[in-house]
């Protein structure tokens, strides 16, 4: 950044200690908006002119020559968008997510810990929730550096500590969630977790800095460790709400409210699993104590097809992530899964299995 290497040279050149001084005692909120600008710059990367239908020499000139703050706005959402498509389809990462989602499988198998980092007895993945309190502890630092003035030094750098105990939990959890994913998920989930590194890594030497007496320097590196944050913050963005990451994978799924045909009560055996589709929705039928039941195919984690996993004590495996669901009501046994399956009602006609949405799977949403 280039406002932190002009600062950087401030602090660092001896022959300019006057200057350091002086501006230690000046504002900093100037240096928030120049970061902020600058990051705002790398995420709003142009868009190539031709392709939004400027494709003339002239018209490109003129677009070239147009202030940031008078172009198309849908020009640098686009840009937006493909650079995470970029890193979405760039194979080049998988060389190191892979292998390191692969250890984060075999680190935290199925299990109590999982569950914990997961979220599975929270209802939802613990991660989003976690990662309030670094962005909070670190924001309300730089405000305190912006505003505060001397006195709220020593508060201003023991949110900073705050912020860097409590990433390491958020980071545990978010590497948790991260070993499930699939191939575009992985790649934006690795560069997002580059981008948290490197801002945990730039807050932790602007606490050392501020603890050597090197306060200029620290909050220059505050401001490059919040640049970072908001790059990764972005992408933690495209994960939940572009790629659905950490959604449950029914929650838009729309089973009949009225009693609907699905399969012939034959051909659902007590020690297997069914498939059938009613209303466009996928569902797993077996047998449970005799009496035929009926779990919504897709698990809640993921997605998998749960009709290709294994049935086990009056559960059902998801053959992904072995998350395991209860036949009976579709409640968690083990997860990683965070909610529950949802659960049909069932009766049978005339040799025919008939399914309908649970009443109280609907109040439940």
């Amino acid at each position: 950044m280039v406002v932190a290497v002009v600062v950087g040279l401030l602090t660092a050149v001896p022959g300019l200690a006057d200057v350091r001084r002086r501006f230690e005692h000046a504002s900093v909120g100037w240096l928030l908006l120049a970061i902020a600008a600058e990051l705002g710059s790398v995420l709003s990367y142009r868009r190539p002119a031709g392709q939004l239908g400027l494709g003339t020499p002239k018209v490109r000139a003129m677009a070239e020559r147009t202030p940031l703050s008078k172009r198309d706005p849908r020009e640098n959402q686009m840009s937006k968008q493909e650079f995470v498509t970029r890193i979405e389809q760039a194979p080049l990462l998988d060389r190191l997510a892979d292998p390191l989602t692969a250890a984060v499988r075999n680190a935290l198998p199925a299990g109590p810990l999982k569950d914990g980092l997961s979220g599975t007895w929270l209802g939802h993945p613990l991660h989003p929730l976690l990662t309030d309190v670094p962005i909070g502890a670190w924001t309300s630092s730089l405000m305190l550096d912006a505003v505060g003035g001397r006195e709220s030094r020593r508060a201003a750098d023991r949110l900073i500590a705050i912020g860097i105990l409590a990433a390491l939990p958020t980071a545990a959890t978010g590497i948790a969630d991260w070993g499930d994913t699939q191939p575009k998920e992985r790649r934006v989930g690795l560069v997002h977790a580059v981008a948290n590194t490197t801002a945990l890594a730039l807050f932790s030497g602007s606490l050392l800095a501020r603890r050597r007496g090197r306060r200029t320097r620290g909050i220059v590196f505050s401001l490059a460790g919040a640049g970072a944050l908001g790059a990764g913050g972005y992408l933690g963005g495209h994960l939940t709400f572009a790629l659905g990451l950490g959604v449950d994978r029914t929650a838009f799924a729309s089973p009949p409210t009225d009693w609907t045909d699905a399969i012939a009560e034959n051909d659902v055996s007590e020690s297997e699993l069914a498939h059938a589709t009613v209303n466009g929705v996928g569902a797993v039928l077996t047998r449970y104590e005799g009496e035929v039941v009926a779990l919504a195919d897709r698990c809640t984690h993921r997605g998998a097809p749960l009709h290709e996993g294994t049935l086990c004590d009056g559960a059902i495996v998801c053959p992904w992530h072995q998350s395991i669901f209860r036949l009976a009501d579709g409640t968690i046994v083990q997860g990683p899964a965070t909610r529950p399956a949802p659960r049909f009602e069932v009766r049978v006609r005339a040799g025919r299995v008939e399914l309908r949405a649970a009443r109280q799977l609907s109040s439940a949403r």
